[in-house]
């Protein structure tokens, strides 16, 4: 049986009907069908081997420029498939147990000093006007990008957010006190927009103005959940960062 017959009509079908996260089952499908478009596709699955799967992993990573944490996604899903395999009797062995994962390092960084000013500098010159405050609310708060594009006007209190349930991740209610430099860019940005629709933004999404920022300020691989990680580091040191 090839290997990509075994996927289609073997693992797949197991799989689809064990998980029940949508996104984490779209994702795993989406992995599969790549590595069907390799050559190990039209392989009988019992003559894969090791030198195999590693090829196949170093052709992945070379050909997709992926991250070495997702070259370990596709091993972890290779694994599986082939554990299943071999719990129904249709291998001897699995290949994959004899490749190594690649060492991860933890996510997340926070910025320094230098790069706290420098990121809100090219986020004053964005063409998107609310990137800016934006950001200086997330280093001032560790408030998430979706709970910040999403406040209401009903939200904002004189010292404090108040978030709903249904505005936070974990589904729970949470007061977000707001320090000197957060009710200064709040108060500019509401005196200055008229928020008609009752929401604080009218960003929906700011991606690509963001990206485009971090850039510019040479802050390297920065995600905006670091800005999170940014305000824990520095809740001990400052009460603000400078607005």
């Amino acid at each position: 049986m090839l290997f990509k017959e075994y996927v289609d009509n073997h693992y797949i079908p197991y799989h689809s009907g064990k998980t029940k996260n949508a996104k984490s089952l779209k994702n795993d499908l989406k992995m599969l069908d790549i590595m069907s478009s390799y050559n190990i596709s039209d392989t009988e699955l019992k003559r894969i081997s090791p030198t195999d799967i590693t090829l196949l992993l170093s052709t992945l990573e070379k050909d997709r420029h992926i991250a070495k944490s997702t070259v370990n996604r596709y091993r972890s899903r290779l694994n599986a498939v082939f554990n299943h395999a071999l719990m129904n009797r249709h291998v001897e062995f699995n290949p994959v147990r004899f490749i190594k994962k690649y060492k991860e390092y933890p996510r997340g960084r926070y910025l320094s000093e230098e790069e706290i000013f420098a990121l809100l500098s090219e986020c004053r010159k964005s063409k998107n006007a609310e990137l800016y405050t934006i950001v200086v609310l997330a280093l001032n708060t560790g408030m998430r990008a979706g709970e910040i594009l999403n406040l209401a006007v009903d939200n904002i209190m004189e010292k404090f957010i108040s978030l709903s349930g249904k505005q936070t991740k974990s589904g729970l209610p949470r007061i977000v006190p707001l320090n000197e430099s957060a009710v200064k860019v709040l108060k500019n940005h509401i005196e200055s927009t008229a928020a008609a629709s009752g929401h604080i933004f009218k960003s929906r999404s700011i991606r690509e103005c963001f990206k485009y920022a971090k850039i510019k300020a040479e802050t390297g691989g920065l995600r905006f959940h670091d800005l999170r990680k940014s305000f824990s580091a520095y809740l001990k040191i400052y009460r603000n960062i400078p607005a």
